[in-house]
C-alpha cells in the first residue's frame, strides 16, 4: 500500500503492462448531450498524453438474408465504412502513416510515365542514331 503505482501508460515488460501506444479505443456517441458517452479514447489516449487517431475501414458483410424452405439461407453482401480509434503520438494526429511516402512513390511514377509518354525531339533523335 506504500508503493506507487506503476505508469501503465508507458510500456512496461516486467510488469506485463503493454502501454496504450497504438491500443484501440472505442470512441462513444452518448446522447444529445454527450451524457453517458463511453469514450475509452479519452481515457486511455488523452490522459496518457496521446491523440486519438481514426482510420476509415471498408468492411463488408452479410445482409438482406432469407430464408428458403427447407434449410437454406441466402444473403447479399453489402459493405459499409467503419470508423476505428487507437491511441497514436500527438504529432502524428492528422496524418496517416506512411502518406509522405506514397505521395513521393506516386509523384515519381508519374514523371517516369511521363518520361515514356515523351515524343523525342529532333536532337535526341539524331543523338540516338550516332550511338545506334
Amino acid at each position: 500500500f506504500l508503493e506507487d503505482s506503476p505508469d501503465y501508460c508507458r510500456r512496461n515488460e516486467s510488469l506485463g503492462a503493454p502501454g496504450t501506444l497504438g491500443r484501440e479505443c472505442r470512441r462513444g456517441s452518448g446522447g444529445a448531450d454527450g451524457a453517458g458517452a463511453d469514450d475509452s479514447c479519452e481515457r486511455l489516449c488523452t490522459a496518457c498524453g496521446l491523440r486519438v487517431l481514426e482510420r476509415r475501414v471498408r468492411v463488408t458483410s452479410p445482409c438482406n438474408c432469407s430464408f428458403t424452405w427447407c434449410c437454406r439461407v441466402s444473403c447479399q453482401q453489402c459493405a459499409s465504412v467503419h470508423s476505428k480509434f487507437r491511441c497514436g503520438r500527438p504529432e502524428a494526429a492528422g496524418r496517416a502513416p506512411g502518406k509522405k511516402r506514397l505521395r513521393a512513390r506516386q509523384q515519381h511514377q508519374q514523371q517516369q510515365q511521363r518520361g515514356r509518354n515523351r515524343k523525342p525531339n529532333a536532337a535526341s533523335q539524331a543523338v540516338a542514331n550516332k550511338t545506334s
